[in-house]
């Protein structure tokens, strides 16, 4: 199923707490980065082309898949990153939960699982 690069930000942005043009900027600030390597590593997953992200973000198609590969790598080691992961996985491959969410009804329980009070496993029993 293809999503979006802008559908994809868009969660990203809503689970790490950035802005598209924090992402769009030069910045090389570390939350800032993985955001970015994290949109990298989705946009590839569902359907969209290296070179097509890449021009999203002014950056050459070499960046977007080391970015991508880097990111699997930090989703390994860091367990935070890997919650933030699991966060994002379960909304882009649940349309239902993102429409609940962009209406606000599932935000608190997305920040709750983010802040680490919630379990992704009871986030999606609350979905179903």
């Amino acid at each position: 199923m293809k999503r979006s690069i802008d559908y994809i930000e868009s969660i990203v942005n809503a689970v790490r707490g950035t802005t598209s043009e924090l992402l769009n900027s030069r910045c090389r600030k570390r939350n800032l980065v993985e955001s970015r390597q994290l949109v990298f590593l989705f946009a590839a997953r569902y359907g969209n082309t290296w070179q097509g992200v890449a021009e999203k973000y002014k950056r050459d198609h070499a960046t977007a898949l080391l970015g991508s590969r880097h990111m699997e790598d930090l989703i390994t080691t860091e367990k935070k990153l890997k919650t933030e992961y699991d966060i994002i996985k379960f909304v882009l491959d649940d349309e239902e939960l993102y429409l609940m969410y962009l209406k606000k009804k599932a935000a608190s329980n997305l920040k709750a699982v983010f802040r680490g009070k919630m379990s992704v496993a009871k986030l999606e029993k609350i979905a179903v």
